[in-house]
């Protein structure tokens, strides 16, 4: 009771303050309690029962729950990943540049936006999509602290299947007892080769290349698995050790394995084999023991001597594909006679092989024990590159179904240009008519997806690429390259060009249209007058679908001007007002702004004399939605040989503007500023995309719209370049409406003041 300090001031006679007094101590020491815990769960916590806790499990993985026999029957698919399955290796903190604090970042440009890396920044707009769409780019390392970092320290390599094994014990164990998934070798080192034989039991097997590019091949690894030869069905080895010494070791390996070995089950055989020092290895079969390949199917081949006879070279191949090789065949007559012996042959690709000199003769070699044209029924690929009288005289000599067989032809033109000999113009029209009944068995109603048009005038070649994607693939890709001495057929190649692709061309379905041009028109036109910019681009008039248009490089700076003379002429606009007008300025007072506006006045006013009622515009395209401008100037003069710099590629689009609005993309576009304010005033932001649009640092060429005071709904674009001011006027087959014409002037002052 003494110890009790609440009591000390009551008495035993006080027998109701001393039960208030224990009460109010409980109180106390309730209280004092419930402050101590509360303080105790405020520190770090060593055990669990301080305070309430739940626990959140992890979401099952629901594959696997599959049985075992089905999560093998998964897996084994995987060795068989497409090559372009990819994973994104993000740079490690150490293995980056130094960046000094103060200059850290993006913003603040960093060590990423030095001189010292400037050349890094050219990185190409394919390595940025592949780095932006890949995965953890927004927390990349390389990226927060340099421009371009991903694209730039960043690397992208290919999936190792073998990756599996990592995932989980369970995906571990159902791996290693699935055989399908070991019969499927990349001979990357003797453990992995060791490992998948013992595994794969008695299955065939599939030799594949690495999927790893950072290990080569390893030649005892490929010693190994080539002892198994007899069990091999797919042997595919198309790159081998930079390593001159490993080169010519695996080589020597490959080889002596397909020698002295049986190889009954082989199905596919891929050997690339760049050429040795002492020149390209040989293949001579007749020296095997292996002579009948009766499961073979597949038969790729690169820089190799075939010996002939060749048994490679069986009944059962359904693909043929050699490049850069020596063929065994060194007739005419031996090659027909080869090809009549694969009747099943599917893709026939010949590359940078050998031709036999006689297909180079005037007259075409006719051969004697074989009946032409070969039937190939089953042939849905045909890939050939050579010269001109090769790829002709092959192609005639093949009969094969037109609607389903995809070409890839590279004609390579010497001195005789597209001459075939005493019966050559007999010769053309047959290689005409087998392109226009190749353009009628395309079943109607399917539609192009692209065509690609490229007149590379800097390597002297013209290409057209055709691409079906419905209802099944079909690709026409036709190259016409010429030497650079050759330059005088080139008229008569681009006639060859347009005979055989105008059927190809015309049709009136959904198409995009890629169009590029490279080089200058001038010297080649000199030595073959036929050869213009008008005879290249006549050959797309009769393609009437065309919904997407886009003109790379020099592809603006004469498509554009040809389409706006073009609208001229069928609007009977008189040759010398289709330019515009140009005055000079050279002798003017520029001091005298009223002298400088009577003579435009007395322009403007000859302008309305003459003027002709308007037309409706005769379209190129009528169903074009979107144009697409791509790395070109819109400030450069669209004349070669730059005699009037103030013809500039802009007037020519701004001519175009007043036929046809289609959605306008500027890609690595320049342009002055005043030139992307007409640009936006005419199309509006729901008609211009400004992708990548470069801003010159001055108005030069100057332009300016203004409202002709002698012709009403008239606008005139006067360019300024030096000296001399180029007029152009609102076209005849305008089909903006004058009230729509007002109100864009009126912005137009408002815009330029």
């Amino acid at each position: 009771m003494d110890k009790n300090p609440l009591l000390k001031h009551f008495t035993l006679e006080q027998p109701g303050a001393v039960r208030e007094a224990y009460a109010l101590a409980r109180r106390r020491r309730k209280a004092l309690g419930t402050t101590q815990k509360a303080r105790r769960t405020e520190l770090f916590q060593t055990t669990l029962v301080h305070y309430k806790f739940r626990v959140y499990f992890r979401k099952p993985c629901l594959i696997n729950r599959l049985s075992a026999e089905l999560l093998m029957e998964i897996l084994s698919y995987l060795p068989l990943t497409p090559e372009n399955v990819g994973i994104r290796v993000h740079a490690a903190p150490f293995g980056l540049p130094e960046v000094p604090d103060e200059n850290s970042g993006y913003e603040a440009g960093g060590i990423g936006h030095s001189d010292e890396y400037e050349g890094d920044l050219d990185i190409s707009s394919y390595a940025m999509r592949i780095a932006q769409r890949s995965s953890g780019y927004g927390t990349c390392l390389a990226e927060l602290h340099f421009q371009n970092g991903c694209a730039r320290f960043c690397s992208q390599q290919r999936w190792n299947y073998l990756e599996v094994l990592r995932v989980c014990k369970h995906w571990r164990d159902t791996t290693y007892g699935c055989p399908q998934f070991w019969a499927h070798i990349a001979p990357q080192n003797l453990w992995t080769v060791a490992r998948s034989l013992e595994l794969s039991g008695q299955l065939p097997l599939s030799i594949v290349e690495s999927k790893e590019r950072r290990k080569w091949l390893s030649v005892e690894a490929m010693s190994l698995v080539l002892e198994h030869l007899y069990r091999v069905r797919s042997l595919e080895v198309p790159t081998l050790s930079s390593d001159v010494h490993s080169h010519v070791l695996l080589t020597q390996v490959l080889l002596d394995a397909l020698a002295h070995s049986h190889a009954t089950q082989l199905d596919t055989l891929h050997l690339e084999l760049p050429n040795l020092v002492s020149g390209r290895p040989s293949i001579a079969t007749r020296d095997w023991i292996e002579q009948d390949f009766p499961s073979l199917r597949v038969l790729i081949l690169a820089s190799v001597n075939m010996v002939s006879p060749c048994a490679l070279v069986a009944p059962t191949l359904t693909e043929l594909n050699l490049i850069d090789c020596t063929p065994p065949w060194k007739t005419a007559s031996d090659f027909f006679q080869t090809i009549s012996h694969l009747p099943q042959l599917e893709v026939l690709s010949l590359h940078k092989c050998i031709s036999p000199p006689d297909f180079e003769d005037e007259r075409a070699p006719v051969p004697s024990t074989t009946a032409l044209p070969i039937p190939l029924k089953r042939l849905t690929s045909l890939e050939l590159e050579g010269s001109f009288r090769f790829i002709v005289r092959v192609l005639l000599a093949l009969e094969f179904p037109l609607s389903v067989t995809s070409l890839d032809l590279s004609y390579k033109l010497d001195e005789h240009g597209t001459n075939l000999g005493p019966n050559s113009e007999a010769t053309l029209s047959r290689v005409r008519d087998k392109f226009a009944a190749y353009a009628n068995a395309i079943p109607s109603g399917i539609r192009r997806s692209t065509v690609e048009y490229e007149v590379d005038l800097e390597n002297n070649c013209i290409d057209v690429t055709l691409t079906r994607r419905a209802p099944n693939e079909l690709d026409i890709s036709l190259s016409h390259q010429w030497d650079e001495n050759q330059d005088r057929h080139a008229g008569d190649i681009l006639a060859f060009v347009r005979q055989t692709c105008g059927a190809l061309f015309s049709g009136k379905h959904n198409v995009a249209l890629r169009l590029l041009v490279a080089g200058s028109f001038g010297p080649i036109t000199e030595a073959s007058p036929t050869f213009t910019p008008e005879a290249c681009f006549q050959l797309l008039t009769t393609m009437k679908g065309v919904s997407h248009l886009r003109l790379s490089e020099r592809a603006a700076h004469a498509f554009i001007p040809w389409m706006v003379r073009r609208l001229h002429t069928a609007a009977d606009v008189p040759v010398d007002e289709q330019d515009g007008e140009t005055l000079d300025t050279a002798d003017a007072d520029l001091d005298d702004p009223p002298g400088w506006e009577q003579e435009r006045q007395d322009l403007q006013r000859k302008y309305a004399a003459r003027r002709q009622p308007m037309v409706e515009p005769t379209l190129l395209f009528p169903s074009l939605r979107t144009l697409v401008l791509r790395e070109c100037e819109l400030y450069d003069t669209v004349r070669e040989d730059e005699s009037a710099p103030e013809d500039i590629l802009f007037s020519y689009i701004w001519l175009y503007l007043h036929a046809q609005q289609p959605r306008l993309v500027l890609d690595t576009v320049e342009l002055t500023p005043r030139m992307l304010q007409e640009l936006r005033r005419k199309l509006g932001s729901g008609r211009l995309d400004e992708r990548s649009v470069w801003l010159a640092e001055d108005d030069d060429p100057y332009i300016n719209v203004v409202q002709s005071s002698w012709s009403e709904g008239v606008e005139e674009l006067e360019v300024c370049e030096g000296n001399r001011m180029k007029i152009v006027r609102t076209p005849r087959w305008s089909v903006l409406e004058n009230d729509q014409d007002r109100s864009r002037t009126e912005k137009t002052t408002a815009i330029y003041g």
